[in-house]
């Protein structure tokens, strides 16, 4: 795996985000956002914005990730927050691992647990919606899926 760092703490941050997304979306309804409007869903997205962070007010602005988040919603509250808190230790590991290598082997072993943390996070997903990532193929789900090499 040959992703630039600047690119995958990006995507770790972007991915964290869409899990956050997700968990609020569900939070805020109190159901699966697959089975609303989209007038309600666009209310719910402002709504959101309000409460954001600035990386999910960038995710936030790309339909695709919003599309993703709101497939996600498949998944229960409780455990879609618990996912989300585990994607983003991810970043938060990742960084903080990026910060005190020293060597390339130091970076690359930082990516390879970053990437693993990730895959990890989307073989969850993936197994609570029937052994398929939602989306279509160029959902960031699957995007990630692909980019990380992940594995079932």
């Amino acid at each position: 795996m040959n992703i630039d760092p600047d690119v995958f703490v990006k995507s770790l941050s972007a991915f964290a985000s869409t899990l956050s997304i997700a968990a609020s979306y569900r939070k805020l309804t109190g159901s699966e956002g697959t089975n609303k409007s989209d007038e309600e869903t666009k209310n719910v997205i402002e709504e959101l914005k309000k409460y954001a962070t600035p990386y999910e007010l960038i995710a936030l602005s790309d339909p695709a990730i919003v599309s993703a988040a709101i497939e996600i919603t498949i998944i229960s509250g409780p455990l879609l927050g618990q996912i989300s808190k585990e994607a983003q230790a991810c970043e938060r590991r990742y960084i903080a691992e990026r910060r005190k290598a020293k060597t390339n082997r130091d970076y690359d072993l930082a990516s390879r647990k970053a990437a693993e943390c990730m895959c990890r996070t989307l073989r969850t997903i993936k197994s609570h919606n029937g052994n398929d990532l939602p989306g279509g193929d160029t959902d960031p789900l699957k995007s990630w899926w692909k980019a990380y090499e992940c594995q079932d």
